[in-house]
């Protein structure tokens, strides 16, 4: 027998709690564990409380993956939602597993937990990990296959064959579509603001990438500005680490503010609130598609309202904090 000892963090805000039965589900690689009740003599999952569990198995599940709370009806009483915070879980051999949860769980239903892992903590300055973000990232849709580098963007055979392997060159690559690029143009000259007396700054940078056939997606080359020239130069893998690091660091803030101007701002909020407007303003109630939509717009008015108020008009806090975004919002 396997015994895992289980700890289930409720919220603290009122009524985070719930008298719904939550039962548990532990997947490990050697096998999953049979869906366990958790209760006690009394009362459970109540708010701000923190419960300790036993769940027995027949044998060690080895490295856990995910767990499953299941949320079913108790007796006779009412649906009750529930607030869960965490699940941390010591395995047989000590080792504790910390499932972040931070979320409600209305109805009568099962939500999966992935471990929470220092990974990024630990690889975030790896050029593997920097490349796996434009795929796997907040902003997937900006990079794009390279046919050909931009005049803007000198990139010489010389400069980045240290980076592509070995019996192949930059042209052949760019034939290959092993090339991408980043283009961050959409930045260049937007004007800054001040914070706390202090100029704010920001960049246009263009970054190039290389697909390995090792499957990793590479930085090979970065310019922090639309502009090459003597004040523009273009930043290799084998410069010096901190000037490496802080080219990768610009062009991650970049990226954040592009993401947040366009992908967020733009084509979710602004789009949608547009969408929802035509829709309460052209089809009746009865209609099939004002039935298939309405629900995905729910509260996109009432957010931009209180965003144009708040975050958005000049002074606003996004306006200070995040000004690139805001301007182009603006303009």
């Amino acid at each position: 027998m396997a015994t895992y000892k289980v700890k289930v963090a409720t919220g603290t805000d009122f009524f985070s709690g719930t008298l719904d039965s939550i039962s548990l589900t532990i997947v490990g690689t050697q096998g999953e564990s049979h869906k366990q009740r958790l209760n006690h003599f009394g009362r459970d999952f109540a708010t701000g409380a923190v419960d300790d569990y036993t769940v027995q198995c027949q044998q060690d599940l080895g490295e856990l993956i995910i767990i499953r709370l299941h949320k079913e009806p108790h007796s006779f009483l009412p649906k009750d939602p529930w607030y869960c915070n965490y699940v941390q879980i010591c395995a047989p051999n000590c080792r504790v597993y910390h499932f972040p949860a931070y979320q409600w769980m209305d109805g009568y239903e099962t939500l999966s937990l992935r471990e929470a892992t220092e990974y990024v903590a630990e690889h975030w300055t790896e050029d593997s990990f920097f490349g796996y973000q434009y795929l796997n990232g907040i902003n997937p849709g900006l990079i794009r296959r390279c046919m050909q580098i931009p005049d803007k963007f000198p990139v010489t055979d010389e400069m980045v064959a240290p980076f592509l392997g070995e019996g192949t060159c930059l042209q052949a690559e760019l034939e290959k579509g092993n090339i991408y690029l980043a283009d961050y143009r959409i930045l260049d000259g937007i004007p800054t603001v001040e914070l706390n007396g202090q100029k704010q700054h920001h960049c246009a940078p263009i970054c190039l990438l290389h697909f390995g056939p090792d499957g990793n997606m590479m930085p090979i080359a970065i310019q922090l500005s639309q502009t090459p020239g003597p004040d523009c130069p273009i930043f290799l893998p084998n410069d010096s680490e901190w000037d490496w690091l802080l080219a990768k660091t610009w062009v991650r803030y970049a990226e954040f503010y592009s993401h947040e101007a366009v992908a967020h701002l733009l084509e979710s909020h602004l789009i949608g609130e547009a969408f929802c407007l035509a829709l309460l303003r052209n089809l009746p109630m009865c209609h099939p598609l004002y039935k298939l939509l309405i629900p995905h717009t729910r509260y996109n008015v009432q957010i931009n309202s209180i965003g144009r108020a708040l975050l958005l008009n000049k002074g606003g806090l996004s306006a200070r904090v995040f000004p690139p975004a805001c301007e182009l919002y603006l303009s």
